[in-house]
């Protein structure tokens, strides 16, 4: 049953559109098993992305974390999170190192890390991460990001 509200709720937001219906399945499934960490990702990226309701992203990634704390891809949006939405650089910081000492070939969190270093003014820290991100995923030395950095 939850693996199929999964794959249901996931299908409805990313080939219908319905974010309504994803979320109220998503809110089913957690009545369920309220223990699921990917579910808890599941729901807390809709929220973050489609509703603009942080708090509640904040807490559904930090209980996915909780139930696996090397949940890479909930620590790293987690990470962005706290950057983005609440300004609260230190614990982002913390975050995105976790994920890089887990694995350390992700592009995307060194390009996050980049921007949070250089928003703190650790240039050097922050050039090296972008070049690391670049490195890994070429694609993301577009015109925009190399602004974003050299900001």
């Amino acid at each position: 049953m939850l693996t199929f509200s999964i794959v249901i709720g996931a299908l409805l937001e990313n080939n219908f559109k319905d974010f309504k219906g994803a979320k109220e399945l998503y809110e089913k499934a957690l009545a369920i098993d309220y223990n699921d960490e990917i579910l808890h990702y599941n729901y807390a990226t809709l929220l973050y992305n489609e509703f603009n309701d942080y708090t509640r992203a904040k807490l559904h990634y930090e209980k996915a974390i909780e139930l696996n704390p090397e949940y890479v891809d909930a620590l790293h949006n987690y990470a962005l999170l706290l950057f983005e939405k609440f300004e609260n650089g230190n614990d982002a910081k913390k975050h995105f190192e976790k994920v890089l000492k887990i694995n350390p070939k992700l592009a995307e969190t060194h390009l996050g890390y980049a921007m949070l270093l250089m928003e703190y003014n650790d240039e050097n820290g922050a050039v090296e991460h972008y070049l690391e991100a670049i490195r890994l995923k070429p694609e993301l030395g577009t015109q925009k990001n190399k602004e974003d950095v050299s900001a």
